[in-house]
């Protein structure tokens, strides 16, 4: 089989694929732990996935180095990313996706298509973490000629396959330990997203802007955040406000009007209808009975 036809055969058969990759080694014999099955880079391609209607399942493990280029990456479990040079995409055997350069353009890549047990262990141990599909190493100055120097090894036999695969695996190895993202980790994305509904309390908060900013579509993001929380992100956000306007009615002596206004509400009547909504009293009873228990606290020590 021919370059192109088996290079088509593992990538996807697409238009954006007509144009010849350099395949630097094809077919790599398995060893024990597993093995590198294709190696080479593609320019001016136009990614994969792109022209399907379901998304691609490739099969195997791949790695994915953009070298010039912008564009975007998407897959099943929710994730969208913009993507240029210095990106890495990691992509699972059995996880749909999607990824390119934007319209009428192209991006420069290297490619890795490998498998194998040792690949799935790490996978099981969370250092190849599906909820990170993209990583950013730089310089690229740096990393290309590392990836370059494992994807140009010509003539693998059986007998120096294994320590070719282990020059990769200590690359990988590098790749995932110095490109998590830790706001994209199954606690991390959650905590980041907290963080941005707890700020700006004064301001409208757009919340499909908070799930980009965690890296996961707004269904996706909002499903998984009342599963960790047991609310919307929406009334999350409202929470804080009402929190923070619970400390206000206590310590100062800020109307209604006042406090609506300084916490984004739209008017004094939709605070503290809210108010009332998640506290069980009004503003007014709220106030009077905080302010009353600190009178009482206030005599008892004089």
């Amino acid at each position: 089989m021919d370059n192109q036809v088996q290079f088509m055969s593992v990538m996807g058969n697409q238009a954006s694929l007509s144009l010849s990759p350099e395949i630097f080694f094809q077919d790599g014999p398995s060893t024990l732990v597993g093995r590198l099955a294709m190696t080479g880079t593609l320019h001016k391609g136009r990614g994969a996935g792109v022209e399907m209607k379901t998304m691609r399942v490739l099969g195997s493990y791949a790695l994915v180095y953009l070298m010039n280029g912008a564009g975007f990456y998407s897959d099943a479990n929710g994730v969208r990313k913009n993507v240029s040079a210095g990106d890495v995409l990691l992509i699972s055997p059995e996880l749909g996706h999607r990824y390119g350069p934007g319209v009428r353009q192209q991006w420069d890549e290297i490619f890795f298509v490998f498998d194998g047990p040792v690949f799935d262990l790490w996978r099981a141990q969370n250092l190849w973490d599906d909820a990170q599909p993209v990583r950013r190493i730089e310089p690229i100055e740096k990393w290309l000629p590392l990836l370059l120097k494992v994807a140009k090894t010509s003539d693998i036999t059986q007998s120096n396959c294994l320590e070719r695969l282990c020059a990769f695996l200590q690359v990988l190895s590098q790749i995932l330990a110095n490109g998590r993202d830790e706001s994209a980790s199954e606690e991390g994305w959650l905590l980041h997203a907290k963080r941005m509904m707890e700020l700006d309390l004064e301001r409208p908060l757009a919340l499909r802007q908070v799930a980009r900013e965690t890296g996961l579509s707004y269904e996706t993001f909002r499903k998984r955040f009342y599963r960790e929380t047991g609310v919307s992100p929406a009334l999350y956000r409202t929470q804080k406000r009402i929190a923070a306007a619970c400390s206000l009615l206590q310590h100062t002596n800020f109307t209604n009007r006042a406090i609506a206004d300084s916490l984004g509400f739209s008017d004094e009547f939709h605070f503290s209808k809210r108010f009332k909504q998640l506290t069980g009293v009004s503003p007014r009873t709220y106030r009077a009975r905080n302010m009353s228990g600190k009178n009482a606290a206030t005599s008892n020590n004089s």
